[in-house]
């Protein structure tokens, strides 16, 4: 039946006060004639409890009832399983719906017991469309013989409360707005694998309500506020020194949705409390005023404005706003800061924020500005910076980390389009079966976070891959710049010597940050969660650990990680690799031109890696070092040894964060002499190609001294880099083509001698090497 409403709202009354018991009037539900699959149940008590006895095989046995009661209802029932629920094994309780089959209905309310949440959750059918109204707190169901009483209670006009009880009393899962529709049916069914056949039990089923009424109402309908309906478009949290508007906190709203708003119950959250409104019709394309109870006075010159039952003050230089329904739904959100501002003296206060566009919900800093008014603000009307600002910046993905072992959180850089996030495809890197989804879900206060569920647990230390099949976009319409996958995994801590400190910039550009490289150089995914950077004091003690994410995300095998105070300076300054990432850690060490040590430890400060720099591991002929990194040349070679480390190249911008390094080097394996040597022919020309040359050495045991010296063809020494000095077991040492002054030799062939000498072990040998060195560098 057509039903005509002249005035739609859309409300946020407050009906907490209504109790769930005295909305019935007898029981619809008594002794029920049962239909669809009753062969394969077992029914007792009038018909009212039940179990499953279906075939050993996997299946989902449908029954059901005829039954009208939606409104003023109450339903009720008890349920346990012999088994820990899943996505093969849950049931579904369709407690009212306009179909006999579950496929059919194009309208109903049914709950979801189990699934891979371990929840109980309620769902709505409109038009053929599914909505999750409330999820439950997930877990609670997360054992082998869950059971629990579950209520389930529709007033008239569509408030809806969820209850569960676990054997300590009813609790409240949550509340919910579901339109009236009219039912014909209830019905139950069972989802189950083979083993689980015989192990669904309901009993104590319990109805009573009202069939739905196609009459108006004598007031007007309250509906769910919709997301983004109402936005803050105007801040004013430092009114102090007044300017032309009464010294008063304030906040301004605009409805651009299309539908009429009541303000009642209403909400906004900050980051010491919530401002909670009072009733208000606010219609679509209408500002309200929004200010603290008893400053109504002062303000008379404004007409639409309502006084806030409670004020939480606004933070001066900035925050986060979260407006939200009586019922906790979240209406919008927005960010707000002085620094949006660009005149330095109305930071003081005195002086509104304003939205240039309220259509623009991207959170772009630039859509926001200082009032222009000669007042100090607009409240209640346009503001003043009104100008037609969409969002055409596209969307970026910031990070992702891993929240449980079958849980993938991606975060970007604002809110998406929920219908664009859907099409992805996960596959595993090495030969394993690919995980299945089992839910995918926006989340965040700005709906810049998608939570993927996964149908079972990852595999440890396992490289997983997720693409999209279709660039996912904002809400403006703006597809994701970027990257079109990411790898991630379930990773393991780090220990001594998996993860390296691979590049370092300690003496910044004019304007620039300091920066750390990493390098993950085993074959394991790195929990970055499990990392620290600190700055070592003289002793070589770290001053103060700073953890480099708070989340669980992994390094994958041969990838990079940089560390700095400005990430986007970094980004900006190089052409950061793909794989790598970048995060801004909260109180990045400072390290200090002069020199020091950096250090990567875990937690309790053990050292995973270390690096004691100084000035004199850059190449002797660069007059200035300011702007030039150190970077490290062979990844498996000692952090200690200066002979590992070399200035950047300047042809690469003078660093490489997130890249190969400019001066790395893999020395080709020779005759099994225990040396290596890479290029045959080097040229130091500051290109980043075979700049250096690089002695490789590797040793059965350790204790051992090395001497290396190298010698033109006229048998003089042109440059000492070893005299007699212990080595590890395994390592370089490297020439930079200069002799023992720091001048560059001519081009030509050189002699490489190497002598080592063990004197724990008795054995030494001596060998000689030729090197090239090619053109001399670019003047």
């Amino acid at each position: 039946m057509l039903k005509v409403f002249i005035l739609f709202l859309i409300s946020c009354l407050n009906l907490e006060g209504q109790s769930n018991y005295d909305v019935c009037h007898g029981n619809v539900l008594s002794a029920p004639e049962w239909h669809g699959e009753t062969d394969f149940y077992l029914f007792e008590e009038g018909n009212q409890s039940f179990r499953l006895d279906a075939p050993a095989e996997a299946g989902a046995s449908w029954i059901y009832t005829k039954l009208d009661a939606v409104e003023d209802a109450r339903w009720e029932l008890r349920f346990s399983f012999g088994f820990n629920p899943s996505s093969s094994n849950y049931a579904q309780v369709w407690l009212a719906m306009d179909a006999p089959s579950r496929d059919e209905a194009q309208n109903g309310l049914y709950l979801v017991i189990g699934s891979t949440a371990d929840n109980i959750s309620l769902w709505k059918v409109k038009d053929g469309k599914k909505e999750l109204l409330i999820a439950g707190v997930e877990k609670i169901l997360d054992n082998s013989a869950p059971s629990a009483a579950i209520r389930v209670t529709r007033f008239k006009g569509g408030e809806t409360i969820l209850e569960t009880d676990l054997g300590e009393g009813y609790r409240e899962e949550g509340r919910a707005r579901v339109e009236g529709f009219e039912s014909q049916y209830f019905g139950v069914a069972s989802v189950y694998t083979a083993t689980r056949s015989k192990l669904f039990w309901y009993e104590n089923l319990s109805v009573c309500g009202e069939a739905f009424t196609d009459t108006l109402p004598p007031e007007p309908l309250p509906y769910q506020a919709k997301l983004n309906a109402v936005v803050v478009t105007e801040v004013m949290a430092d009114p102090s020194p007044a300017v032309g508007l009464p010294a008063t906190e304030y906040i301004e709203l605009f409805n651009r949705g299309d539908e009429v708003v009541n303000l009642a119950g209403c909400r906004v959250e900050t980051s010491s409390g919530s401002i909670t409104l009072g009733k208000y019709l606010l219609f679509p394309g209408e500002y309200i005023l929004v200010i603290p109870q008893g400053k109504g006075a002062d303000w008379g010159f404004i007409e639409n404005v309502v006084e806030a039952a409670t004020w939480s003050s606004l933070p001066d230089g900035g925050g986060v706003l979260v407006m939200k329904d009586s019922f906790g739904m979240q209406i919008s959100a927005v960010q707000y800061s002085r620094d949006y501002g660009s005149e330095g003296f109305k930071k003081d206060g005195g002086w509104a924020l304003e939205i240039k566009d309220p259509d623009n919900i991207s959170g772009d800093p630039a859509n926001w500005g200082f009032s222009v008014d000669i007042s100090g603000g607009t409240p209640g009307r346009a503001n003043s910076i009104a100008e037609i600002y969409p969002d055409l910046n596209s969307p970026t993905l910031l990070s992702h980390y891993i929240e449980s072992d079958s849980v993938l959180v991606l975060v970007f850089s604002e809110a998406m389009d929920s219908t664009s996030v859907s099409d992805i495809h996960i596959s595993s890197i090495e030969a394993a079966s690919t995980p299945e989804l089992a839910d995918l879900r926006l989340q965040g206060v700005f709906y810049n976070e998608l939570r993927i569920v996964f149908e079972a647990a990852l595999l440890v230390n396992r490289g997983y891959r997720l693409d999209f099949g279709v660039l996912p976009s904002d809400l403006g319409g703006n597809t994701l710049r970027g990257q079109s996958f990411i790898m991630f995994g379930i990773p393991l801590p780090a220990e001594a010597g998996d993860v390296v400190i691979n590049e370092l910039l300690y003496d910044p550009p004019e304007g620039g940050s300091d920066f750390v490289e990493l390098y993950n150089r085993s074959q394991k995914l790195i929990d970055l969660s499990s990392l620290y950077i600190a700055r070592g004091d003289a002793t070589g003690v770290p001053e103060k650990l700073i953890k480099l994410c708070q989340y669980r995300r992994a390094l994958l095998p041969g990838a990079y990680l940089v560390i700095t105070a400005d990430k986007a300076w970094v980004i900006d300054r190089y052409e950061v690799g793909d794989n790598a990432e970048v995060v801004e850690p909260d109180g990045m060490p400072n390290y200090v031109n002069s020199g020091g040590t950096v250090l990567l430890t875990d937690n309790r400060g053990q050292t995973i890696d270390a690096f004691v720099y100084s000035n004199e591991f850059h190449m002797p002929l660069l007059r200035l070092t300011k702007g030039v990194s150190l970077e490290r040349i062979d990844p498996y070679a000692e952090s200690s040894s200066r002979y590992n480390w070399h200035s950047a190249s300047g042809e690469h911008g003078y660093a490489t964060p997130g890249k190969r390094n400019s001066q790395s080097v893999t020395p080709k394996n020779e005759e099994g002499d225990g040396f290596s040597i890479a290029p045959e022919i080097f040229t130091p020309d500051g290109d980043g190609v075979d700049d250096l040359f690089v002695i490789r050495y590797k040793f059965d045991i350790p204790g051992y001294c090395c001497t290396i010296r190298i010698y033109d063809r006229a048998g003089r020494l042109v440059r000492s880099l070893l005299n007699n000095e212990p080595v590890s077991v395994d390592g370089s040492c490297y020439w930079d083509g200069t002799n023992e002054i720091g001048a560059l030799a001519p081009s030509g062939i050189y002699i490489v001698f190497i002598r080592c000498f063990n004197p724990e072990g008795g054995s030494g040998y001596e060998t000689k090497k030729a090197a090239v060195l090619g053109i001399s560098p670019k003047k």
